[in-house]
């Protein structure tokens, strides 16, 4: 996204079919600096591990929280 200044590169699934990955790209200039540093990010939509959440209560009181 040149507006941004970001490259957002994705896998629609990663799973033991689809472990890896790699990216080769070229853009233009001689700043190499310009790249780092390097931010990576991961999301899913579902857990790895189920996780049920009982109650949730406020930090500081101790009160709960609906």
């Amino acid at each position: 996204d040149p507006a941004s200044g970001m490259l957002c590169w994705h896998f629609d699934q990663v799973d033991a079919s689809n472990s890896t990955g790699s990216l080769e790209f070229t853009v233009a200039g001689s700043d190499t600096d310009v790249f780092f540093p390097v931010q990576i990010g991961f999301r899913a939509e579902t857990l790895l591990c189920p996780v049920n959440v009982i109650a949730v209560t406020h930090a500081q009181n101790g009160s709960a929280i609906p």
